[in-house]
């Protein structure tokens, strides 16, 4: 007789839902690093600081640091949008390490 094949034992639940967990973290960092612009416009359009009307402009302001409406480049705040989207990347990079080392 032929000997049984032997199945494996597979993952453990806790390394399983560790990965799990820290997959979606990864996702949630790349969401929020891609769409900061997009959440800062949002919640001046909440509070009123930002009309409705400007609110194209200010997505483009907050990711360029350029103002289309006065034509102004703000060179703080496109090293600042620069500097979240590179350290949003590099955070997701390294959750995705930690996440084949689990």
């Amino acid at each position: 007789m032929a000997k049984r094949k032997n199945k494996g034992g597979g993952m453990s639940g806790v390394r399983k839902w560790a990965k799990k967990i820290l997959s979606g973290v990864r996702v949630a960092v790349i969401v929020v690093t891609a769409g900061h612009g997009v959440i800062s416009t949002a919640s001046n359009l909440i509070t009123g600081a930002t009309p409705i009307e400007k609110a194209g402009n200010d997505i483009v302001a907050s990711y360029t640091g350029y103002f289309p409406d006065s034509g102004t480049f703000d060179k703080g705040k496109a090293v600042a949008s620069a500097l979240t989207i590179g350290g949003g990347l590099v955070a997701a990079w390294l959750i995705g390490i930690g996440i084949k080392h689990i």
